[in-house]
């Protein structure tokens, strides 16, 4: 299920970077900043799963661990 933002609810013409976006919480907010019309970098470290979402959102994706201060 698509989540349907309200109407008031706009990010057309906005860009956001949602880290941790390849599951659970990070997932759910870049699916609705999609669904509100922001243009999207996605971050997670599961390159495959992101690799997907970004497919499916029409998004960018960058595959990194910010837990380590190598990248």
């Amino acid at each position: 299920m698509t989540p349907q933002p309200s109407p008031s609810f706009s990010l057309a013409g906005r860009v956001a970077l949602v880290t941790g976006s390849t599951k659970g919480i990070g997932r759910a907010v870049a699916v609705a900043f999609a669904a509100a019309g922001a243009r999207l970098w996605l971050h997670g470290r599961d390159e495959a799963a992101g690799t997907r979402l970004a497919d499916e959102l029409g998004a960018r994706f960058v595959a990194a661990d910010l837990s380590d201060p190598a990248g």
